[in-house]
This record gives C-alpha cells, sequence and structure tokens, in this order.
C-alpha cells in the first residue's frame, strides 16, 4: 500500500468517525485525491470493481465511489500489507 492509500484510509476513517451515521450522501468528495494524478486515481478504482469481482463495471471516465467501497478496499489491502 502506498503512502497515498494510507493517507486516503486517515481521512476515511477520520469522516466515519464524524459523519457516517449521520450523512445522507456517500460519495466521497474530489478533495480526499489531493495530489492524486487522475492514472492513480484510476488504478485504484479500477482495482476496486476488480477486488468487488465486477471488472466489467469500471469506467475510466467516471472515478466516483461511495466511502464505504474504498473502506472495504483499503481494509483489505491493510489486511495485506504485512
Amino acid at each position: 500500500m502506498n503512502y497515498k492509500e494510507k493517507l486516503l484510509a486517515a481521512k476515511l476513517l477520520d469522516m466515519a468517525d464524524l459523519h457516517y451515521s449521520n450523512h445522507g450522501c456517500n460519495d466521497v468528495d474530489d478533495s480526499f485525491y489531493e495530489g492524486w494524478t487522475i492514472e492513480e486515481r484510476r488504478t485504484l478504482v479500477k482495482e476496486y470493481y476488480e477486488w468487488n469481482k465486477e471488472p466489467g463495471e469500471y469506467n475510466e471516465n467516471y472515478l466516483h465511489l461511495p466511502d464505504f467501497c474504498l473502506m472495504g478496499l483499503l481494509s483489505h489491502k491493510l489486511k495485506e500489507d504485512k
């Protein structure tokens, strides 16, 4: 897991702590990806769909994922990063 993914995981956990049960929209704001290139973001989103066994759902022009999707993927990656 790279440094940017670890920062993203930390931000998501902070968001969950403050807002998860009370917010109406689960989309992660683009500001969470500050400093990411479009290719880095495409790679992460593609990786999510492959991990979730939905590779056909990936669209390189639609890079929005709900918070719970990112939390699941990052949790999986953290568990694998020994």
